[in-house]
């Protein structure tokens, strides 16, 4: 917590600038000839002129942030694949500190978002349970950028640090333009998504506040009419630390109006895949549509991604309601029952997309709903079910928050798979007779915001 006081303190933007510099110097022993030159010398100018921003203490600077204790309690069956390295139940703790650091002059803004995390968790002193890593702590391994540094770690402890925005922007009349790590969300699914393909959420995933950056270029284009083209070039390196397009992700979607509603069309290379996909947000009756649907040609074969959802807000007994009814169609997933770790195995491209963080779920159709109960203006309870047509296991989650007061929130939340063994949300096979399984989690997180 000392270094997230001193970033708090007087000279605090000088702090960051030595933070900066020092990620920074380690990108450049990583730039390439060629392309990655050319790249790195944009991107010292980019920093550069961000720094400058920082450093000149005469100049506004906008900061704001967090600091979030979180906490998962899990309880494991004795047939859980976990039982063996973990004990029948587990306690997961963090420590997050986020710092934004926000300045703009004329047509130009330069963002920077630090965070450091303290760890606590047996999961660190165990490299794989059941064949699963286990592995907590956040890598830049395969960005472009390796703005992450674990500081310390040893047993059932690590912290560690990194920057998680760091990017310069032009915003003109028509025309607004990135460079750096940034976040990129498109896409209309609530609980689940399908257009939705550079660090998507986990569906099941609590705290959706900050989306993982990436290193990318990203350009938006304004027409008349309100209609915009977007352009995003998102650079990644392989599994052997080079880089090369395989890996990348070229993108351009556009975004448009009509008398129904809005629509998307995507055109998109994203790891040598061809992705097509077309969406649309539709009013019908006081409720909202949305929909996205999308193809992505790999291998050799066509694989058809779909989510659709109906969503309706309302007011009873003088509290106002939302509720959200989702359908996800996965084609990458398990045709059929068992689920194992063999049969993901055996279905390399539903694997390779586990792996990098593309895709979350196992099975090929799901209903997500969802009930949004607003108890008090600064208490809401929201009840969550996550269902896999194919195998008949569920997911339910009760979720509260509470704002305890203008910078504080607690939020909690208790969690329950259903259905049989070796299925998706009660634990797929390992071995016979062992599965990974979890009989029921809680969560508990405290925030506060500055």
């Amino acid at each position: 917590m000392g270094k997230f006081s001193a970033m708090l303190s007087k000279n605090r933007p000088l702090s960051v600038v030595v933070l900066l510099s020092a990620f920074f110097a380690k990108v450049k022993q990583g730039l390439r000839a060629g392309l990655e030159l050319g790249l790195g010398a944009i991107s010292l100018l980019c920093f550069s002129f961000g720094f400058l921003f920082v450093a000149n203490t005469s100049l506004a600077l906008s900061v704001d942030g967090h600091v979030k204790a979180q906490a998962v309690y899990s309880a494991f069956d004795q047939d859980s694949a976990f039982v063996q390295s973990l004990g029948e139940t587990n306690l997961d703790a963090l420590m997050n500190s986020r710092v934004n650091l926000r300045h703009s002059v004329n047509t130009f803004s330069f963002a920077a978002d630090y965070e450091l995390a303290t760890y606590a968790s047996p999961k660190l002193g165990v490299s794989e349970a059941g064949a699963v890593d286990m592995n907590l702590l956040p890598s830049d391994k395969q960005r472009f950028f390796n703005f992450t540094q674990t500081v310390y770690e040893e047993g059932d402890y690590a912290i560690v640090q990194r920057l998680d925005r760091a990017a310069l922007t032009y915003s003109g009349d028509k025309v607004v333009a990135k460079i750096g790590r940034q976040a990129l969300s498109w896409g209309n699914g609530l609980m689940f998504s399908a257009m939705d393909l550079v660090n998507p959420f986990d569906p099941i995933a609590i705290d959706k506040e900050y989306k993982a950056g990436d290193d990318m270029l990203y350009a938006q284009i304004l027409n008349d009419g309100g209609s915009d083209w977007q352009f995003a070039w998102v650079l990644r390196r392989d599994e052997q630390g080079e880089h090369h397009s395989d890996v990348d992700s070229f993108a351009a979607k556009y975004h448009g109006f009509s008398e129904l509603g809005e629509y998307d069309l995507l055109f998109m290379q994203h790891y040598g895949d061809t992705v097509i996909g077309a969406g649309a947000a539709i009013n019908v009756g006081g409720s909202v549509l949305r929909t996205d649907l999308v193809n992505q040609h790999s291998d050799g074969a066509n694989y058809l991604n779909a989510v659709a959802s109906l969503s309706y807000s309302w007011t009873s007994m003088n509290k106002p309601m939302s509720a959200m009814l989702e359908y996800y169609h996965n084609d990458y997933g398990l045709a059929e029952r068992p689920y194992s770790a063999q049969a993901i195995a055996a279905n390399p491209e539903l694997a390779k997309r586990l792996a990098r963080g593309e895709l979350y779920n196992l099975g090929r159709d799901y209903i997500g709903a969802s009930w949004l109960l607003e108890l008090h203006p600064l208490w809401n309870f929201s009840p969550n079910a996550f269902v896999n047509l194919n195998d008949s296991s569920a997911l339910l989650q009760l979720l509260n928050l509470w704002d305890l007061s203008q910078n504080t929130r607690l939020t909690l939340s208790l969690n329950k798979g259903l259905g049989e063994r070796g299925t998706e949300f009660t634990g797929p096979e390992y071995l016979p007779g062992q599965y990974y399984s979890q009989s029921w989690s809680f969560y508990g997180e405290f925030g506060w915001y500055f």
